[in-house]
């Protein structure tokens, strides 16, 4: 599953601890912008996965947009207030037995 938008996604095997990570980055374009434009195109990148999202049947791709919309709308508030380093990675941690896309276990 691709999902186009200001993030580069990776999910990663943590070697420590054996648990599935999701690393977010955001693309150096995105960080470019000023504040106000990128919060727009932030807020577009959720509505498009919405709309994405509703035409997808259930499974692994859909539960993994969902996981990803999710992240973004916590995102979007700190996009907003500007404090988030958009030059630093944001790791997540999926709990373990959990459907793929998995659950949030921290931001």
């Amino acid at each position: 599953m691709e999902i186009d938008g200001p993030l580069i996604i990776s999910v990663v095997e943590n070697d420590t601890t054996g648990a599935r990570e999701l690393q977010l980055n955001f693309k150096p374009d995105f960080c470019a912008l000023d504040r106000d434009m990128r919060v727009v195109l932030f807020q577009k990148y959720i509505a498009d996965l919405g709309k994405r999202i509703s035409l997808i049947e259930e499974g692994p791709d859909r539960q993994g947009m969902l996981t990803i919309q999710q992240l973004a709308e916590q995102l979007l508030p700190y996009l907003t207030s500007d404090e988030i380093p958009l030059e630093e990675t944001i790791v997540v941690e999926l709990h373990t037995g959990s459907p793929p896309g998995g659950l949030l276990q921290s931001l």
